[in-house]
């Protein structure tokens, strides 16, 4: 069997798998009506995948399972969350994007900011007309449950 034959193989036996009734049911659990529209895009992040395709259908599965409970998108494009390959196995990440959908659905948050430091800013800083060299991110997560005096 070569290279493309083996790739066609798997690309069928994740589509069988992830289409099956069982794992569809599983899916419908979770995610309600939305489950077949996850399956697809599923099943699409792992063909475009060459590393993924290759990884365990439990696994991947398993993955995917997490990214639904929390009811985050997986397509890699969106950043919320990501179904990463580590040889055989498939891992759920979490994105940044998705750890900020999740706080502010936690309803504790007064406010999120971010944004970039660099090294002349200890100093002074005109973001319109210096180019300055990328020292690092800053986050600020303010919670309503925090007193300030």
């Amino acid at each position: 069997m070569n290279v493309r034959e083996k790739k066609m193989t798997n690309q069928l036996a994740h589509k069988d798998f992830f289409n099956a009734p069982a794992v569809q049911n599983k899916f419908s659990e979770v995610l309600g009506k939305n489950s077949s529209q996850f399956v697809t895009s599923l099943l699409s992040t792992v063909n475009n995948n060459k590393l993924l395709a290759r990884a365990s259908n439990e696994s991947i599965m398993t993955s995917a399972m997490t990214a639904a409970t929390l009811n985050l998108p997986i397509q890699p494009s969106l950043g919320f969350a990501y179904i990463v390959p580590y040889g055989q196995n498939a891992q759920f990440q979490l994105g940044y994007k998705g750890l900020i959908q999740l706080a502010i659905r936690s309803g504790q948050v007064k406010n999120i900011n971010s944004g970039v430091i660099y090294k002349s800013q200890f100093k002074s800083y005109d973001p319109i007309f210096e180019v300055e060299k990328y020292m690092g991110t800053l986050q600020v997560l303010n919670l309503l449950t925090v007193l300030e005096k």
